[in-house]
């Protein structure tokens, strides 16, 4: 496996486990990857709800808390801080304002004996 590198100088990434409590490096726990910094966007236009359902909540013991972008990528980080993306807590990721969904989403199960959707399976190999 190979990881997706460190954070750049411009950026503070955290991974949060289920729990919100931040994953130790060198741990092997798995958490959502969160990110803030000044290359991260603050919201979306005038819609406040995905707004807030994209940003940790403020704490009154972190009141700065929502500032932290999720990103839905789960991950882990090694003890040299390097994060290896290992999931998405979704099927969808954004791509150029599409929503575009995993081929496990659309694919049939291993035992199916649609040919239809056999071949275009292989075909995308």
């Amino acid at each position: 496996m190979c990881t997706s590198g460190r954070p750049f100088r411009l950026q503070t990434v955290r991974v949060v486990a289920e729990d919100d409590s931040v994953v130790q490096p060198g741990s092997g726990a798995v958490g959502e990857v969160q990110c803030r910094g000044s290359t991260v966007f603050d919201g979306y236009w005038n819609d406040p709800e995905p707004t807030a359902k994209s940003f940790a909540a403020a704490t009154p013991e972190d009141p700065q808390q929502r500032s932290w972008f999720r990103t839905g990528d789960l991950a882990t980080v090694d003890s040299r801080g390097y994060l290896s993306v290992v999931d998405r807590k979704t099927d969808m990721v954004l791509v150029g304002s599409e929503n575009v969904y995993t081929v496990g989403r659309h694919a049939p199960p291993p035992e199916s004996t649609h040919s239809i959707n056999r071949q275009v399976l292989s075909s995308e190999l």
